[in-house]
Order: structure tokens, then C-alpha cells, then sequence
């Protein structure tokens, strides 16, 4: 594959400590796709962001998945819109900007 069609690929969490097994699927693929020239990153941003939600919030149960979708518009500097309005409003305080 030239450079000119080299993807950028994000890796999730798991995806990555997979890749760090030697003899792997993940490992394999990862090394093939870094060969191949692609661009490999991780949302580490993101990440940080939304830990800090989820520790600002009150560590509830089961919203980590509600702070990860914040934290990737707030990175973004983005307006989240979602029919789910109750469940973000709680990081209006933490800087999300839902759409009105």
C-alpha cells in the first residue's frame, strides 16, 4: 500500500494490550499496519478527559460510556447533540455544550 492511501487507524484500550502479547492476532496486525505505512494513534486526550468527567461527576456506575462521548466533543470543541439531554446535563458544569 503507497502512502498516498494509508489509513489512519485508532486503537482502543484493549486492542493495544493485546498488541503488547508477543505472537498475538493484535500484535501481528498492529506490526502489519505499521509496515504498511498507516498512521497509528491512540485517544489518549479523550481518555484523560474522561476520567476527569467521571471523577467530577461522582463516579457513578455505569456512566463511564456517557463521559467517554463528553469528553470526545469537549476535546473537539464541539456541541453534543443527543435525545438523551438528562444524562448530559450533568457536565454542563465540567464545560460540555449541549445542543439547544
Amino acid at each position: 500500500m503507497s502512502r498516498g492511501s494509508a489509513r489512519e487507524i485508532h486503537l482502543d484500550t484493549s486492542f493495544l494490550i493485546r498488541a503488547l502479547v508477543p505472537g498475538s492476532r493484535e500484535a501481528s496486525t498492529l506490526r502489519r499496519w505499521l509496515q504498511e505505512g498507516h498512521d497509528v494513534a491512540l485517544s489518549t486526550e479523550e481518555a484523560a478527559e474522561a476520567a476527569r468527567l467521571f471523577n467530577a461527576t461522582g463516579r457513578r456506575r455505569g456512566s463511564f460510556q456517557d463521559c467517554l462521548v463528553a469528553a470526545t466533543a469537549m476535546v473537539a470543541g464541539a456541541e453534543l447533540a443527543t435525545s438523551d439531554r438528562a444524562d448530559f446535563r450533568r457536565f454542563s458544569a465540567e464545560g460540555l455544550k449541549l445542543v439547544e
